[in-house]
């Protein structure tokens, strides 16, 4: 979608929940770009912590930021379609937790001139410890969820608007986990295209916590039953018993390795969650087993 002036009318949703520790690195690196977008929406999940006085600060600096109250919708997937609803035109998607790479917008906006959803490269090096969990695959390339159809991290997309109004916005089963998957391959059944912006970075930064890392994943897990559930009879592979009962020799596998190396202790919390999320989620979805990397 294009404004008077011939540029895409491009909005930067940001959504965030108690994110005053980290949501100003993000806000500093996007407001050099700020006049590349329509608008930076930062969209508060009801936080508790000081993130709208931190976000209030940002307003003088930065002149289409504004916030928008968010506060009683529950799961991420309702907090991006109720930014959808808040806002007009193309949305550029990023988090309160991750930085930016200067000329993210015009990168992300350049290549919605091509496809119709657009995922951008995550590198995890800045923002993490040496030796941090790196997620294989991710920051050359879409990732292929479960050797389906390939996706856009939701933590770096961008989306026509047509798309959002096509599909109905992003699936409300998807509460924890798993929004950005099943979007993405909803738009491609429904023959839209997708494609990969290299020069659109965005920095990634993982949990730094055992407790946190295992939230997340368990997150994961369930989130990849409920895919199998929903695309299944659409094509998606329900592999076998072998491939169900990898995670959990990854997580036998990974102990020692975690007793004697520290660094690699969030790498087990992660199998830990990730083979959680997928038996509880398989009990509730009744679909086993099922493959999922």
């Amino acid at each position: 979608m294009s404004s008077a002036d011939g540029r895409r009318s491009l909005s930067v949703v940001i959504p965030v929940r108690d994110g005053a520790a980290t949501i100003a690195e993000q806000l500093e690196a996007l407001a050099g770009q700020a006049a590349d977008c329509v608008e930076i929406v930062v969209v508060d999940n009801g936080s508790i912590d000081e993130t709208l006085v931190v976000v209030q600060e940002f307003m003088d600096r930065i002149p289409n930021l504004r916030i928008v109250d968010g506060a009683g919708v529950i799961g991420l997937c309702n907090v991006r379609s109720y930014a959808a609803e808040s806002t007009v035109g193309d949305l550029a998607c990023c988090d309160a937790d991750d930085v930016v790479a200067p000329g993210w917008i015009r990168a992300m906006s350049a290549a919605l001139d091509d496809y119709d959803i657009v995922g951008g490269t995550i590198e995890e090096g800045l923002l993490n410890p040496p030796g941090a969990r790196v997620r294989t695959g991710h920051g050359t390339d879409l990732p292929m969820g479960c050797g389906y159809l390939p996706f856009a991290i939701g933590a770096n997309f961008a989306v026509r608007r047509e798309v959002i109004d096509h599909l109905g916005g992003w699936g409300p089963r998807y509460v924890r986990s798993g929004e950005d998957i099943d979007f993405s391959w909803r738009a491609q059944l429904a023959g839209y295209r997708i494609g990969f912006a290299p020069a659109a970075v965005v920095h990634y930064r993982h949990r730094r916590t055992g407790s946190a890392t295992r939230r997340q994943n368990i997150g994961y897990g369930y989130a990849h039953a409920i895919l199998h559930s929903d695309f299944r009879s659409r094509g998606l592979n329900r592999g076998s018993v072998l491939q169900a009962l990898l995670p959990w020799a990854k997580v036998v596998a990974l102990v020692p390795i975690a007793l004697v190396r520290p660094e690699r202790r969030l790498g087990w919390h992660a199998a830990v969650g990730f083979s959680w999320g997928k038996v509880t989620g398989m009990f509730a979805e009744r679909v086993w087993p099922y493959s999922c990397p």
